[in-house]
């Protein structure tokens, strides 16, 4: 009988007490760790889940978060991967390391939102804008309105883009090779270079150094024209809208890694980041994110601004095919022939 109750106790315990690992999600994040750490704590707030973040910045000296996710793939330790561009999760994708995200509004979205049926969904954009320093621009005979003129003699030796291995200017030059092609698009680099463009280590210096004058137009995300304006900086963007001009909408995404440690809690975190709510915070915070959600107010500064057409499943299979084959290969070459000319 003895024996009996205390069975009967433990299983009252067990069943009443939740694991520490139940109210717990791990988070990797490749969105800006500010960013990150405010959603994260959106979610706390409303979920009373603990969320352990790991940033870019917390592992700077590997080789990034997509190379650790893939080695974790058979012992996972994220349960989470929110990715500042779409393109890393259909890396994942493609290895078959992700879940279906249970969203609890799917009808909010528009369809092309659903790249991956309901494994990579699109939310909380980016673009890719050409921003200038409005003083100096003037000055300019005119102002270029592709990417391609960038790499043109009247206007590369007053521009900057950032290096092409790293973030999402390595997503924008596979998306330029696959819009015009091996030729042009190695033209644009190569022009780009001969006609005294410099390259940056950055986006966010690309901003710095456009924002003080020292450059006049530069290569970046829309994001950090949105800190530059809200800092007072003399700055405006072009916004390329076609895949010809060199064009390129990029969404984020928050994926389920297959076989998840802590799988409900994931769930619901994978849920919020593709939300409303996270889409709303993105779009009215210093980021500037562009919401995917039709019924969303884009960022008061970006109101007027008309965005390129987002791309489709496809597209973004195409575009990380050619990471593959781009990263080692061309983009690493042309960035060591930039370096040594820039001494």
């Amino acid at each position: 009988m003895k024996h009996s109750f205390l069975l009967f106790l433990l299983s009252l315990l067990l069943g009443c007490t939740p694991s520490s690992t139940e109210n717990e999600v791990v988070l990797y994040a490749s969105i800006d760790e500010t960013y990150a750490r405010r959603a994260a704590k959106a979610f706390e707030a409303e979920t009373g889940i603990r969320v352990r973040l790991v940033s870019d910045s917390e592992i700077a000296k590997s080789s990034g978060l997509l190379t650790r996710l893939l080695a974790e793939a058979e012992n996972p330790v994220a349960d989470v991967f929110w990715s500042g561009d779409i393109a890393r999760a259909f890396t994942l994708d493609r290895a078959r390391l992700l879940d279906d995200v249970a969203l609890q509004d799917p009808d909010s979205l528009p369809k092309n939102a659903f790249l991956a049926d309901q494994r990579v969904i699109g939310t909380s954009a980016r673009a890719r804008v050409i921003i200038t320093h409005q003083p100096k621009a003037a000055q300019l005979p005119k102002l270029p309105q592709s990417v391609e003129e960038l790499a043109s003699p009247t206007f590369a030796p007053h521009s900057c883009l950032a290096n092409p291995l790293f973030g999402t200017t390595t997503v924008h030059a596979a998306a330029l090779f696959r819009a015009w092609g091996n030729d042009r698009a190695s033209a644009f680099f190569e022009n780009f270079t001969k006609n005294g463009g410099t390259m940056l280590a950055s986006n966010g210096e690309v901003k710095r150094r456009v924002g003080s004058g020292e450059f006049v137009l530069g290569l970046t995300d829309s994001d950090d024209l949105h800190v530059a304006l809200l800092d007072g900086k003399p700055v405006s963007g072009i916004v390329p809208r076609s895949a010809e001009a060199g064009g390129l909408l990029l969404p984020s995404a928050a994926v389920l890694i297959k076989q998840a440690p802590h799988p409900e809690p994931a769930r619901r975190l994978a849920s919020f980041l593709s939300g409303p709510k996270a889409e709303a915070l993105m779009a009215s915070c210093e980021a500037g994110h562009f919401p995917m959600r039709p019924a969303l107010a884009k960022p008061e500064r970006f109101a007027s601004y008309q965005l390129p057409e987002p791309l489709d499943a496809a597209a973004w299979q195409e575009i990380d095919a050619l990471l593959e084959t781009l990263l080692p290969g061309y983009l690493t070459t042309w960035v060591d022939n930039q370096r040594r000319r820039e001494g």
